[in-house]
């Protein structure tokens, strides 16, 4: 279609219009159309049972963290205490509807959740104000054998 828009000179939107209005669909139609091997209706009528907001969706596949939690497009969610808990490492689907709803199915159970914010995931103000803690450094005595004297003394001492 865009091409033929270029080859008629056509480069606005009210040209496009006119030019669709005037038939132009129709026209490929009897190009283009053709009849199919059987005339009978194939579809399905939809099962009052099936739920299509769940099959109209994206499904992405992710991993369960080591504390229950999935990230999903820069989103952390934290799988709730339930009967059914996936193991940590185990894959599950990440299903985001049309309608932006986000649902975690692990083979195929619904898993209950709740998402994890920024806020929920400040530190709290009692680590940084904890002093740190105080690192011992390992000081040898005065005779130990890595001290430069006692070094020398030891090496004269097996030369002999």
């Amino acid at each position: 279609m865009v091409k033929e828009f270029r080859l008629k000179g056509i480069n606005t939107i009210d040209q496009a219009n006119e030019v669709l209005a005037s038939g132009f669909v129709d026209n490929l139609n009897t190009k283009f159309a053709k009849a199919p091997a059987d005339p009978k209706d194939r579809h399905r009528p939809v099962d009052k049972t099936m739920n299509l907001a769940s099959i109209f969706s994206f499904e992405h596949q992710r991993t369960v963290g080591n504390d229950f939690t999935v990230r999903f497009n820069n989103r952390l969610f934290q799988i709730l205490r339930q009967n059914y808990l996936p193991q940590p490492k185990t894959k599950l689907t990440v299903k985001k509807r049309l309608d932006d709803s986000i649902h975690l199915i692990h083979q195929d159970h619904p898993l209950k959740f709740v998402e994890i914010t920024k806020e929920d995931q400040e530190e709290p103000a009692i680590i940084a104000e904890q002093k740190p803690k105080k690192i011992r450094v390992y000081v040898p005595p005065p005779d130990h054998p890595w001290r430069g004297k006692n070094r020398e003394k030891q090496l004269i001492g097996q030369t002999r």
